[in-house]
């Protein structure tokens, strides 16, 4: 973070992608997940946080010190499903071994305690059926929000010749960079976290650049030809610029554009009492709240479905309908639009929207989704209080701040 700086909108939008990787994955379904966990494990995998990697294995800790990192910018020639051509822009990323010393530091647990460190047991995450990063290297990671780590927090410094760190790592089997990073076919977590849209990147010349949604340093690089359906080439569109089909379940709907960062910000306290939303769909009966991009969907994996939006609908009995607004996306091509299936909330007359078990409800386990799209109402409710869309045609509102 210190390095590359901080982009809160980036880091909500990662930590909250990652919140769902965790949760698809089973390894925390049955708690809410903490930010600061969340951003450990993006952390580990390469992306922007306050923490320090650490871990609970001398041997692991040896290797590291015995190798030196570096990355480049790949660029691939490649295709998408439909045989469109494209540039893939890659972060390639290697370790070789180092030459001259290298020091191994020990943190002393009770003084990270003490200097009120907070640290996070990675090797928590693990599973018998695959090798997991944090597993494999023993991981741990230690917070340091104000830019500097109490020295007294080191308990020892280890000095040697990184040849020697490098060859303490080899009698424990770990020789090279796989053998500390499992690759994406080992590592649901890894592949979940690439598995995001790739985002369209301005270049010279006819064929498309793209790059990575989440741009991850990728130690397992290997050359695809064709890419397979499930990994979206995006250009940023809009659903409500189409022609309206018959018979849509958004044929009729109101669309209120609204900037991609908002379905990962979250509002301290958020109000369940939405008198703004409930007025403009009382008036209009179907609204759709949509993302300037695609927001992935971890539990679908591998799956070209995407969400695009939130789908709000006032039932013939006056409570309102929420859904999530899918759309397919193969390739570099948006394809067919669909609703997930929803939840129903009774608007009682305090203005309180209260969760109503009804017959034909979404029925998965992931509730914490569904709530988590309840909360961006209180976003979108601020919005839309606040004044700030602008008119675009009769059925099309834009954000305007």
């Amino acid at each position: 973070m210190h390095r590359q700086g901080c982009k809160p909108p980036l880091q909500h939008k990662w930590s909250r992608y990652a919140e769902e990787v965790l949760r698809a994955l089973s390894f925390d379904k049955d708690r809410t997940v903490d930010l600061n966990e969340v951003q450990a494990v993006l952390q580990h995998y390469g992306w922007r946080s306050f923490f320090i990697d650490a871990t609970a294995s001398p041997a692991v800790a040896s290797w590291f010190a015995g190798h030196q990192y570096s990355e480049n910018l790949v660029l691939e020639m490649a295709q998408d499903c439909f045989e469109h051509p494209l540039v893939a822009a890659h972060t390639a990323a290697e370790y070789q071994p180092n030459e001259g010393e290298a020091v191994l530091y020990v943190f002393s647990m009770d003084r990270l305690r003490e200097s009120n460190m907070p640290t996070f047991d990675l090797s928590v995450l693990t599973s018998e059926d695959c090798r997991l990063r944090p597993q494999v290297q023993e991981a741990w990671l230690v917070g340091v929000s104000s830019g500097k780590l109490p020295s007294e927090t080191i308990s020892h410094a280890i000095h040697g010749p990184a040849n020697a760190f490098a060859e303490y790592a080899l009698d424990f089997g770990f020789a090279t960079t796989p053998d500390l990073f499992p690759g994406r076919h080992e590592d649901p977590i890894l592949a979940l976290l690439l598995a995001v849209p790739w985002t369209h990147i301005p270049i010279d010349g006819q064929i498309e650049g793209y790059c990575r949604g989440l741009p991850l340093p990728e130690h397992d690089l290997d050359v695809i030809k064709t890419y397979p359906p499930w990994i979206a080439f995006v250009r940023d569109f809009w659903i409500s610029d189409k022609p309206r089909e018959p018979g849509s379940p958004i044929s009729d709907a109101t669309f209120f554009r609204v900037p991609e960062t908002a379905f990962y910000v979250s509002m301290q306290n958020p109000s369940a009492s939405f008198p703004t939303i409930t007025a403009e769909l009382r008036k209009r009966g179907t609204i759709v709240l949509e993302s300037e991009g695609l927001l992935g969907i971890p539990e679908f994996h591998p799956s070209n479905d995407y969400m695009k939006g939130l789908h709000l609908v006032l039932d013939s009995d006056g409570c309102a309908k929420l859904s999530e607004v899918s759309i397919e996306h193969p390739g570099r091509e948006p394809a067919g639009i669909g609703l997930m299936r929803h939840w129903t909330y009774e608007i009682q007359d305090d203005g309180l929207w209260q969760r109503s078990d009804k017959i034909g409800q979404c029925e998965c386990n992931n509730y914490q989704r569904h709530e988590a799209n309840f909360r961006r109402l209180a976003v979108f409710e601020d919005f839309l209080s606040s004044g700030w869309f602008d008119r675009l045609d009769d059925e099309t509102f834009v954000f305007n701040q």
